[in-house]
């Protein structure tokens, strides 16, 4: 490597560091620590297990801030030689701002393969490690009671609705359980029980049943007690339902999505289901590589006729990572719901980042 590389290298790596810390700190304070926190008011569980899941979670929430720091980093980088006139300088010595950004652009290449394998090699095992932890504690805590609301399925159309004043997982019963039940984005009816006990029959027994049928309008019926089905086990109902997608490999993503698509009588709810596993492989595989696109739109950004000093940096930075995740989010909900194709809508932000950062230098090289 050429001197010159190694110190625009030299000059990515500092606030590349930087901003991973900062931009750390921002998403674990904006959704991370307040989850944690409601695991130990609501449910009782240790400081200990939620220091273990804080950490089983950090791989997917670093994987999530290397773009974001790769942008800052790019910004900087190039600032840094813009203020001190070293761009004017290695230009006048025959190198071309491609030239000059290839440190940048490897740097960028470089990132996007570490974020790909902290977000496919290690994220899904450490997020099902922590859901385990925490669905332990709370299979072995006797004493651990706590509300509940559910929503079946984890993603809409919802189907079934269930709330508990009480849960005790250990002793696999309920009190005072309202279902309400679904057709058509319409509740159908409500059941409202005294308390349900999850019994061999893999069934729930609900007694001081109350059932009103909103559908047909007929009057409130009391049962003493029947035999339901809701679609979760108490293991379930502990582990949330449904695996999340965050806990799935690309490989079982993938499976899903053909076993669902490949249901002869699938339902609307199995059809959303599968696009939007669908959708997020694509996700999972795209996001990553915004850092090589950020690390290309980056480093022309920072080359201005003023000094450019760390805050305005990390203000640009913020506001490129917005936009991105603002079309990202647009896209995904078309691709959701069918209106896009789910590659489309994962890589349609990438293009845009990549096209804008291929003409801002395409600019700058005349």
């Amino acid at each position: 490597m050429r001197l010159t590389d190694r110190y625009i290298f030299s000059s990515f790596m500092g606030p590349f560091i930087g901003g991973v810390g900062a931009f750390l700190a921002i998403l674990l304070g904006v959704s991370e620590l307040y989850w944690l926190v409601r695991l130990v008011v609501n449910d009782g569980v240790s400081l200990s297990i939620v220091a273990q899941v804080f950490f089983l979670h950090l791989p997917t929430t670093l994987a999530m801030t290397m773009p974001m720091a790769t942008v800052f980093a790019a910004v900087m980088a190039s600032a840094e030689l813009s203020n001190h006139g070293e761009i004017v300088a290695m230009r006048a010595g025959g190198l071309s701002p491609w030239r000059m950004s290839v440190p940048v652009l490897l740097a960028g290449l470089a990132v996007s393969l570490l974020a790909f394998f902290f977000n496919e090699g290690i994220g899904p095992a450490s997020y099902r490690r922590a859901a385990d932890l925490v669905a332990d504690f709370l299979e072995d805590s006797e004493n651990v009671e706590k509300s509940i609301t559910l929503t079946i399925p984890n993603e809409p159309p919802t189907k079934r609705i269930i709330t508990s004043d009480q849960i005790n997982i250990a002793r696999r019963e309920m009190q005072n359980v309202s279902i309400i039940e679904f057709e058509d984005h319409k509740p159908v009816y409500v059941l409202h029980a005294e308390k349900a006990v999850w019994e061999e029959g893999k069934k729930w027994h609900l007694s001081g049943v109350s059932r009103l049928d909103t559908s047909q309008g007929e009057p409130e019926q009391r049962i003493d007690s029947i035999y339901w089905d809701m679609g979760r086990s108490p293991e379930d109902l502990k582990q949330g339902g449904e695996p999340r997608v965050e806990s799935m490999t690309l490989g079982e993503l993938m499976t899903e999505v053909q076993r669902l698509e490949s249901l002869p009588d699938a339902s609307r709810r199995d059809r959303y289901r599968a696009r939007f596993m669908d959708q997020h492989y694509h996700v999972r595989i795209a996001t990553p590589w915004a850092a090589l696109c950020f690390a290309l739109l980056g480093f022309p950004l920072g080359i201005r006729p003023q000094r450019t000093s760390a805050g305005v940096g990390f203000g640009i930075a913020l506001i490129l990572v917005f936009a991105y995740f603002i079309l990202n989010t647009l896209l995904r909900a078309f691709g959701e719901q069918g209106n896009l194709s789910p590659m489309v809508a994962a890589w349609g932000p990438n293009l845009v980042v990549f096209g804008v950062g291929l003409a801002k230098m395409l600019d700058l090289s005349r």
